[in-house]
């Protein structure tokens, strides 16, 4: 299967972008909460739900995008506050395979922060929100569906739970994380290193042991891999452009510089 759309969070413009791949295109933006930021598609490709990070002191919210027709069908709300009494800012949004259910980071340190767990059928907000580190910056399922990871941007350290008991499994050191995104076999991770001038770092997942790091551009921050898993894109914030790296090589092949339309990209997802 190839992806034929990107779906893009605009965090300057409160909206979310659709763009055509071939040939490189923006089809429409469409309005949600305020300052979206993670994006993530349903299995079966019938939503699109986006996390709204808020504005200052107000938890954020996470905005459902009916596919088919482009328009929000409902936002879902976060209790008045996290456990530790700090506002919920929901940043990176992660779905299991079955899609049963979502996983929400909050992007807060007091001094962790915390995962929240969205019922898809209901759409609701449920059970007890998972500790983690400080700032996570990202989450990802892997294509099994048995473990969630989560990048702690402030910690500098990826953690990795259970995701029938969201109890923690392991942890170890990545300087800066970002995005996570698993190759579909589920053999390799990659992983978006704020350090520098940039990096995506390659995870044997079994072993959790980094196999190189890839140069991209200033501050990555989403990583998405095609569903065939040919490729990895990797949004730069900073650099306003998205590289596509080969799985195969790891090397970046191409750097899409994006147009003025567009404003410091992070997330991102494909589109069937």
């Amino acid at each position: 299967m190839n992806a034929t759309q990107l779906a893009i969070a605009e965090p300057g413009r409160n909206t979310v972008a659709f763009l055509n791949t071939c040939p490189w295109q923006i089809v429409t933006h469409v309005p949600v909460g305020t300052t979206p930021v993670g994006i993530a598609g349903t299995p079966d490709g019938s939503q699109a739900l986006v996390a709204n990070a808020g504005n200052g002191a107000a938890s954020g919210s996470v905005s459902v995008i009916d596919l088919a027709t482009r328009a929000v069908t409902k936002t879902i709300t976060f209790p008045a506050a996290a456990p530790d009494g700090s506002p919920v800012v929901p940043n990176i949004i992660a779905v299991l395979p079955d899609g049963s259910r979502a996983y929400v980071s909050s992007h807060s340190c007091n001094p962790g922060s915390f995962v929240y767990m969205i019922d898809l059928a209901t759409l609701n907000v449920v059970g007890s929100p998972i500790s983690v580190g400080c700032f996570p910056s990202s989450l990802a399922v892997t294509p099994d569906g048995s473990q969630v990871w989560v990048s702690s941007r402030g910690d500098s350290r990826v953690d990795v739970f259970d995701t029938a008991t969201n109890a923690r499994v392991t942890g170890y050191n990545v300087a800066l994380p970002t995005g996570i995104a698993f190759h579909p076999t589920g053999s390799t991770a990659y992983i978006g290193e704020g350090t520098g001038a940039g990096n995506v770092v390659v995870i044997d997942a079994s072993t959790y042991q980094v196999i190189t790091r890839i140069p991209v551009g200033n501050l990555p921050h989403a990583v998405a891999v095609t569903p065939a898993g040919r490729y990895v894109f990797v949004t730069n914030g900073l650099s306003n452009s998205i590289s596509q790296i080969s799985t195969i090589t790891n090397k970046v092949i191409r750097t899409i510089k994006l147009p003025n339309g567009l404003q410091h990209p992070l997330g991102l997802t494909f589109i069937q």
